[in-house]
This record gives C-alpha cells, structure tokens and sequence, in this order.
C-alpha cells in the first residue's frame, strides 16, 4: 500500500510537532505572549511540515 511508504515520515513529524509544542509552552513562561494558543497553533503547524518534508525529502 502506498501509505506505509509514508509512515516513517509523518512520525518523524509527530515527534518534530511534540518536541517544538514542549518548547514553545515551556518559553511562554520567561516570555509571556497575550496570544499562546495561536503561537501553539502556528508552530505545530510549522514544526509539523518541517519533519514531514525533511524526512520525506532526506531518502
């Protein structure tokens, strides 16, 4: 099936979306922001893609 060729990708993405949302909400506490939840939405999003691709594109 071609969505096992995907697999290993979108963890790589999983972890890169954990890892970055850990750091983002432990920062927020030395640097308060009015607007946590949408900084936590913009950078999973980011952090997301970035493992994505980066795995995808590294084979």
């Amino acid at each position: 099936m071609e969505l096992d060729n995907y697999t290993d990708d979108a963890i790589s993405g999983l972890i890169s979306l954990v890892i970055s949302l850990v750091a983002t909400y432990a920062a927020s506490f030395a640097v308060p922001t009015q607007d946590l939840i949408w900084a936590l939405y913009a950078v999973g999003f980011a952090s997301f893609l970035s493992g994505f691709f980066g795995s995808y594109y590294a084979e």
